[in-house]
């Protein structure tokens, strides 16, 4: 997982933008293959890969103010931190991969309203 977040950041600095997803597929059926109850800072690691190669796909937009040098430095510290088994603790990489918790479609229909619950 780490070499091939290493790799899509090599690509990118190369300006193979198109290349930061190549081996996602390969790397995450690899890491099902070895193990299909990976943990936590393996799932992090894809769902934050997932974000970079959906940046990458759409000129960097949609993702706030995280610009491409930010996602190398992301790709490269998640990297790392995949190496040592944990998840990163850094509030702004955090904040732009943990998935969001979705509302349920009562609570979502009553707040169009006004009625937040």
């Amino acid at each position: 997982m780490a070499s091939g977040l290493e790799a899509a950041a090599a690509a990118q600095e190369q300006g193979e933008y198109l290349c930061v997803g190549k081996a996602y597929d390969r790397t995450f059926a690899r890491t099902i293959e070895a193990d299909p109850n990976y943990d936590d800072a393996v799932a992090f690691a894809l769902t934050f890969w997932d974000e970079w190669i959906d940046a990458t796909n759409h000129d960097w937009r949609y993702h706030g103010a995280v610009s491409p040098v930010d996602w190398l430095r992301f790709a490269r510290h998640v990297a790392q931190e995949v190496r040592q088994g944990v998840v990163p603790s850094d509030p702004e990489l955090l904040e732009r991969v943990m998935p969001k918790p979705r509302k349920r479609l009562p609570r979502w229909f009553r707040g169009l309203f006004g009625r937040a619950v």
